[in-house]
């Protein structure tokens, strides 16, 4: 699984016949990364038989590919994303760079390709198209290091962040409920707390990120793939699609703030993220740095440890997971919920809450119990209310075992997008509402179920919520020892 890899270098690519272009560029990134004297005296010059070589040097490895051919070999033998960043001189880019650059791209959707020297004005255009995002253009040294330090972000302290991840399943709230509304009320609500300024003597504002999973359009992208992966085509076509899909779902929500309250960053864009951009509007951005993917084996599909990594890599302590849930049970609290489909309500309550009588609500759980089985994580089809067979419900294993090691994040809460859908009342007792599950009695106020959202929505940024996960207090310091 893909866990926090500090220790590995950043894996760059430089494709071209020239050893003096490698050899410069292995001295640029020496001395980016502060190792003068060995940049000074390094030489490539008898090291090149015919086959690409691998060289470490401070903070990075650079793998040399003579041609087109080595280079494809080398992009097709590591399953993606595992480079950093693909570079090219000027005579790879005039002979046949973007093919080269377009190919790279649908292996590898996000992976950064830089131009290191000047190429024609045709070649550049070509580049471009070829590239779109993910190319760069750096022809001077000074070019490479500023291309270098934004690609490779490495001091990324944002003070007060929170990640905020609304999830697949709180989209699909809305979508099947008649009346739903609650994904605008959720984007109000996050605006005012955003700010709202802290007591603290800095008065600092709270600052978040916005994260998103995939969602339906994601499923069914996955469940073509694991069909018809073995079609080259399919494979091939799957990590773009994916990207488009996680896109797709930030646009959506961004279109429920106001232009001035938040940004939208095209997936892979992270180094426009920082504290000064964090403290004037709310980032919207789908996935984690490119370098951190490849770094730690982190798949393009795998939202989920796209967010833990994105909150690990700002040094956020909380993630919070908006989702069709208010938290973590014995097993699925919607076992025995049937989706009435022209309301988009229970059709049973009563079957629903006898189903629900074993089941248990659990405050603060240990990562280990979440990734040890000691708790159900069986999913329920919501049309039938009986369990589908699917597991990691809430979260995936992969992102939970990526928070196990993570240095930053301490917590993981959860908070439902329509806390109503949780509770049932009596006609003669209005403004009392009782959980399906745990039976608890919920007196509604004046601001009615929006406030209650709002209320745990500020709980969460507090450490507060219903349910959360976390790690024992020497878990950072026992993990880290491992292989």
């Amino acid at each position: 699984m893909a866990r926090p890899n500090t220790d590995q270098g950043l894996r760059l690519l430089v494709c071209s016949r020239k050893h003096d272009i490698v050899n410069y560029l292995f001295n640029v990134f020496n001395d980016v990364n502060g190792d003068r004297q060995e940049a000074r005296c390094h030489s490539f010059k008898t090291l090149m038989k015919d086959r690409p070589i691998t060289l470490n040097g401070n903070g990075f490895e650079l793998t040399w590919a003579e041609n087109d051919e080595q280079l494809k070999e080398l992009i097709e033998s590591n399953a993606a994303p595992f480079y950093a960043a693909i570079l090219y001189d000027a005579e790879t880019v005039e002979k046949n760079g973007p093919k080269i650059i377009a190919g790279v791209r649908r292996r590898d959707f996000f992976v950064p390709q830089i131009i290191v020297e000047p190429v024609s004005s045709q070649r550049m255009e070509q580049a471009t198209k070829a590239g779109k995002e993910s190319i760069n253009f750096a022809y001077t040294e000074d070019d490479i290091k500023h291309t270098y330090s934004n690609i490779f972000l490495r001091d990324a302290d944002v003070p007060n962040l929170t990640v905020v991840k609304i999830g697949g399943s709180a989209f699909d709230f809305d979508d099947q409920v008649y009346d739903g509304k609650n994904i605008d009320t959720l984007c109000n609500i996050l605006w005012k707390i955003h700010q709202e300024e802290k007591d603290d003597k800095e008065r600092s504002l709270n600052r978040m990120l916005l994260t998103v999973g995939a969602g339906q359009i994601g499923e069914k992208i996955k469940n073509h793939y694991k069909k018809f992966g073995n079609n080259p085509k399919v494979s091939k076509a799957f990590p773009e699609l994916m990207a488009k899909a996680l896109q797709l779902n930030l646009e959506q929500l961004y279109a429920h703030f106001g232009e001035n309250e938040a940004s939208l960053l095209s997936s892979g864009a992270f180094y426009f993220v920082g504290d000064k951009r964090t403290r004037n509007k709310i980032p919207l951005i789908g996935m984690a740095p490119h370098y951190i993917l490849a770094r730690d084996g982190i798949p393009l599909q795998d939202s989920d440890t796209h967010t833990i990594a994105l909150a690990e890599f700002y040094k956020a302590k909380k993630v919070v997971l908006v989702k069709r849930t208010d938290g973590i049970y014995d097993f699925d609290p919607y076992l025995g919920f049937a989706l009435d489909q022209e309301t988009g309500r229970c059709k049973s309550t009563e079957n629903w809450i006898d189903l629900q009588r074993r089941n248990k609500r659990l405050g603060v759980v240990d990562i280990n119990d979440m990734l040890n089985g000691h708790i159900s994580r069986t999913g329920t089809n919501f049309n039938i209310g009986k369990y589908d067979g699917s597991s990691g419900h809430l979260m995936e294993d992969s992102a939970l075992d990526y928070f196990r090691y993570c240095q930053h994040v301490e917590e993981i809460l959860v908070v439902h997008i329509a806390p109503e859908e949780m509770y049932y009342g009596h006609n003669h007792e209005r403004n009392k509402f009782w959980h399906v599950v745990t039976g608890e009695i919920l007196e509604l106020g004046p601001g009615g179920w929006e406030d209650v959202l709002e209320q745990r929505l500020r709980a969460a940024f507090k450490g507060g919520a219903v349910s959360k996960i976390v790690k024992p207090k020497d878990l950072n310091t026992k993990y880290a020892k491992q292989p």
